[in-house]
């Protein structure tokens, strides 16, 4: 058990089990783990069975002034403006994002809620579909997650397979996927196969702690896929 009011930081490996609550793990936030909880997730373990819905192929992040229409895209940069418009039948938020590139327009449709979330002077990379507002571009209920949270700006991401979660109002999917890395390598060092390896080899699965990280971490759609099996299989 871990002692109440004690955080492990994340080099602290070998005192983390399967069993530590989420709020005793130093860099996943306090908010974070108690929005977790309220999705019934409490300790790593049950964060590392919170299994991703999907997963989606992001393009490689890109500039503003990069970004074209009718394209999936990620940007990043920071909120200069935001407004409610609560009139109409399909009150919104709308926030401006700039880098040294250009100006991107974002709005979530029945979003409210972010008046409380979201505000200039914070650092967003957003992730969803670009289309043409006026001259500039538009992304309507963009995927969104805060940078530079702990001191230090996450490096430019390439292409890749991105896991989506079940999410909530308090806690995004991304901010779920930043959870689940902070705790997965030393999760997985203590996830048991009940399957022998003769056994998973005549059926072509693979090992259950690899399910889990090609999970939610993958490679490429065809390792998401492997591991979408053998948990399947195990169910």
């Amino acid at each position: 058990m871990v002692a109440t009011g004690y955080r492990l930081a994340v080099g602290d490996a070998a005192a983390i089990t399967l069993t530590t609550p989420l709020e005793a793990v130093a860099r996943i936030r306090k908010d974070h783990a108690e929005a977790l909880r309220a999705l019934d997730v409490k300790n790593v373990g049950q964060l590392i069975a919170h299994l991703p819905l999907r997963h989606e192929r992001q393009e490689a992040e890109a500039t503003i002034g990069e970004l074209r229409p009718e394209q999936v895209v990620t940007a990043r940069g920071d909120v200069t403006a935001t407004r409610v418009v609560a009139r109409g039948r399909r009150p919104r938020f709308e926030a401006v994002v700039c880098d040294e590139t250009g100006r991107l327009d974002l709005v979530w449709f029945n979003g409210l809620y972010l008046r409380d979330t979201i505000h200039p002077g914070m650092r967003l990379r957003v992730h969803g579909k670009a289309r043409r507002f006026g001259p500039g571009i538009q992304i309507a209920n963009p995927k969104w997650e805060v940078l530079a949270e702990d001191g230090g700006e996450p490096a430019v991401r390439g292409a890749r397979v991105r896991p989506v979660y079940p999410a909530s109002e308090r806690i995004t999917s991304g901010q779920i996927e930043r959870a689940v890395g902070v705790v997965l390598e030393p999760a997985l060092r203590l996830i048991e196969d009940h399957l022998t390896g003769e056994y998973r080899r005549a059926r072509e699965l693979p090992a259950l702690a690899d399910a889990y990280r090609m999970m939610h971490a993958p490679e490429s759609e065809e390792q998401a896929a492997a591991a979408r099996r053998r948990l399947a299989y195990d169910e």
